[in-house]
């Protein structure tokens, strides 16, 4: 059971990391898209 345990918590932790990640590249690249159209004009 602890190695059924083990083997089923890394896939939600990498899952929740990768989410934060992505939203967090997202953000970034809206935030600079944004910034550099905001810029010129």
């Amino acid at each position: 059971m602890p190695a059924r345990r083990r083997q089923d918590q890394p896939p939600i932790i990498t899952g929740q990391v990768l989410l934060a990640l992505h939203a967090g590249l997202g953000a970034t690249l809206a935030l600079m898209a944004w910034w550099c159209w905001s810029l010129p004009s």
